[in-house]
């Protein structure tokens, strides 16, 4: 499977800013990427690019070493002749072609045999579950039907690499949850190279093998999605990443300021003092533990008392709102919660849990040298 370079690739649209800036990633082979972030981050306009549908201002896209676009020397091949895949949001099924003929169609192109294409018909069905449904027409599938009946006319031209644009999100949620372990069982299964864009990080880290999170054009971190988790390089990727989001507590906030203050004299109590050019503390909600008076918390532990605004339960977790001082703050916890809304509690974290950002959101180690 094919490896693809992004060689300092830029975009503009003829703003004042770029879509895409300066973007430089290797995507390896046989990798499952996601290309995550909000709207207008540019990762749709990034996967057009590697396509052949826009052409970059600047930079060089190579797969395999093959110079697929350069800006510089204004080398292109055309969408046709890269031997991607490529599935948007709308599927764009073909409305008067039945489910097999749809799935014949770029095996028609590509002047398969007859019986070549009857037999990658049969075998994309049984892969692709959709078994019965071969006469059908579009307007006669059910929408995750319809997703399956799309990537199986993707698939039966053979593509080294699939490029995936949002195709979850018009699903309700139960078909999105069965879509992406169908994905990633089908990743596992051909091993062809993914790019998928999404806005939704539950996407990206259930499917992804590696993330490539975007802001505004850039990228800020290109990890496997656990990595990106636990040590976000910045605070932006701490805040995008994770649901309920991290709370941030800044000194330079009136309203999060004390919280701040009393987290970073406990670790200064407990260990070696703290870099003084840390402006926010992060902490995930399941790293928050509540306990009632009089609880007590480990040695090493944060502790702070804070009231209970509402508890809501989710079936097998609770999310529960907490306010510490004047911060309003998330935890989220999976034994059924023994306070009550209005009750007073103690909330602890332990010093390893949290993350720390300087002034311009930069990823800190904390303890000072």
């Amino acid at each position: 499977m094919p490896t693809i370079e992004l060689d300092h690739i830029s975009k503009n649209f003829g703003t004042p800013t770029n879509a895409v800036e300066d973007l430089t990633l290797t995507i390896p082979d046989s990798e499952f990427i996601c290309l995550l972030g909000p709207s207008g981050c540019g990762k749709t306009t990034t996967l057009r690019m590697i396509a052949g549908l826009e052409m970059p201002t600047a930079g060089d896209i190579r797969v395999d070493g093959h110079v697929l676009n350069s800006a510089r020397t204004g080398e292109f091949v055309p969408p046709e002749k890269r031997k991607m895949g490529l599935v948007f949001q709308s599927y764009a099924l073909w409305p008067h072609m039945t489910v097999a003929q749809n799935i014949r169609f770029g095996l028609e192109m590509q002047r398969k045999s007859r019986e070549e294409q009857n037999q990658r018909i049969r075998d994309l069905v049984q892969l692709l579950r959709i078994g019965g449904l071969e006469n059908r027409y579009p307007g006669e599938l059910s929408g995750g039907q319809q997703q399956r009946v799309a990537l199986a006319r993707m698939l039966a031209i053979s593509p080294g690499v699939l490029l995936l644009d949002e195709p979850l999100s018009n699903l309700d949620a139960r078909l999105r949850l069965e879509m992406r372990a169908e994905l990633k069982r089908l990743h596992e299964q051909i091993r062809n190279t993914i790019v998928f864009v999404t806005h939704d990080q539950l996407e990206a880290m259930t499917m992804a093998s590696q993330v490539a999170v975007m802001q505004e054009g850039q990228l800020q971190q290109f990890a496997p999605p656990m990595e990106i988790y636990r040590q976000p390089v910045n605070q932006f990727v701490a805040e995008f990443v994770g649901n309920p989001p991290i709370n941030l507590f800044s000194v330079d906030d009136p309203i999060t300021a004390s919280a701040a203050k009393s987290i970073l004299d406990c670790l200064h109590c407990h260990h070696a003092p703290v870099h003084e050019n840390i402006k926010t503390v992060g902490l995930r909600p399941e790293a928050l533990k509540i306990v009632t008076p009089p609880g007590a918390s480990a040695p090493d532990a944060w502790a702070h008392p804070a009231m209970v605004e509402t508890i809501l339960p989710t079936g097998a977790e609770w999310i529960v709102r907490l306010k510490v001082g004047e911060s309003i703050v998330f935890a989220l916890i999976v034994e059924e919660p023994r306070f009550r809304s209005q009750e007073r509690v103690i909330v602890t974290a332990e010093s390893k849990q949290f993350h720390f950002f300087d002034g311009e959101g930069r990823r800190q180690n904390g303890i000072a040298a």
